[in-house]
């Protein structure tokens, strides 16, 4: 008797000696009656990261890239069962990503949301070895991307009349983005509670990963959201816990904050959207003599890798800026 997924049914029992160990069968299931494919070890997977407490996002992000490779494994006409996965699809699949088009900076999210996979179905002991284990982390270009100078943020705030409240809540949107680096998500999720005009800080509660932190305000953020918070329209709203809006009331989205640049975009002649604040924001902060460790908490960065990216474009000596902070210094011991 054969089950649904096209192994044979024998009811729950593989037959596979017990002395026989995971790393003795190749690249077949160890789990008893295992048998499944690809589809089915994505929603396991996803199960796990939601038994994990993994942020949505994150199982958004597996669910689109691993999803993407179903889908082309069924075009190309290849075997979409887990025990079929080898080095060389997802290679295959990489070139065809680069052969599209697609940014280094997407191919190498995708591959490690592909890699990531295959570790956890052999921890899971869905497999007996990892199908994309010889296959390497794409590189990321290490170059500088394009940012917004100050001149073309200057000219992006020009464009919002602040007697409107649509004007007032986009001039601080757009200050507070260049000044602090927030990734869009953690902006629209903003509440009034979060600020702390005394100290001029605002609470990052959920940042990517889920993780918390605290970021300084400037002055002149300050002033602009307290404009837009006192403005007659936006107080019609003042039960509402968050802090942007739309014109209506309605918590602003991602997507929202997205098209609204855009279209400030367009009327300065700037291309502007919010990742491009973000690494603008870290640029201009490191040109103006920020720290790179005060630029990596304040960006929520968990490893020093991608703020020293930002250091490097900049062409910031860290060798002259580890002389100045280096820790040894503090010792009293001379050497």
């Amino acid at each position: 008797m054969t089950g649904k997924i096209g192994f044979p049914d024998d009811g729950g029992r593989t037959g596979i000696h017990p002395a026989i160990r995971p790393w003795q069968m190749g690249n077949s299931p160890v789990r008893e009656g295992v048998g499944m494919d690809v589809t089915t070890g994505l929603a396991r997977y996803l199960r796990h990261h939601r038994a994990e407490g993994s942020t949505a996002k994150t199982q958004e992000n597996h669910t689109i890239s691993i999803g993407q490779f179903v889908a082309w494994l069924a075009r190309e006409g290849r075997s979409g069962d887990l025990d079929d996965l080898d080095a060389d699809s997802l290679r295959t699949y990489i070139e065809q990503l680069r052969a599209r088009g697609l940014a280094q900076a997407s191919v190498a999210t995708k591959v490690r949301s592909l890699k990531a996979f295959g570790k956890w179905l052999v921890r899971e002991e869905y497999l007996g070895k990892d199908p994309f284990g010889r296959v390497g982390q794409t590189k990321v270009d290490d170059t500088a991307k394009a940012a917004l100078s100050p001149d073309e943020v200057d000219r992006l705030l020009a464009t919002c009349d602040r007697r409107r409240v649509v004007g007032a809540r986009d001039f601080a949107l757009i200050l507070l983005l260049f000044s602090t680096g927030l990734r869009a998500g953690e902006v629209v999720a903003l509440r009034r509670d979060d600020l702390d005009g005394d100290k001029g800080l605002i609470t990052v509660r959920r940042g990517k990963g889920g993780k918390f932190r605290v970021v300084p305000l400037g002055r002149p953020v300050e002033r602009a959201l307290d404009k837009y918070l006192d403005h007659p329209r936006r107080r019609r709203y003042e039960r509402s816990p968050l802090l942007f809006l739309t014109d209506d009331g309605s918590p602003l989205d991602p997507n929202h904050l997205w098209h609204l640049l855009e279209r400030r975009g367009k009327r300065a002649g700037v291309h502007a959207h919010p990742h491009k604040f973000r690494h603008s924001a870290a640029i201009q902060y490191l040109r103006s003599g920020g720290r790179v460790e005060t630029l990596k908490a304040m960006l929520g960065h968990t490893t020093l890798d991608m703020t020293l990216h930002y250091a490097r474009i900049v062409g910031l000596d860290l060798s002259t800026a580890h002389e100045t902070c280096d820790p040894a210094r503090s010792l009293k011991t001379r050497v």
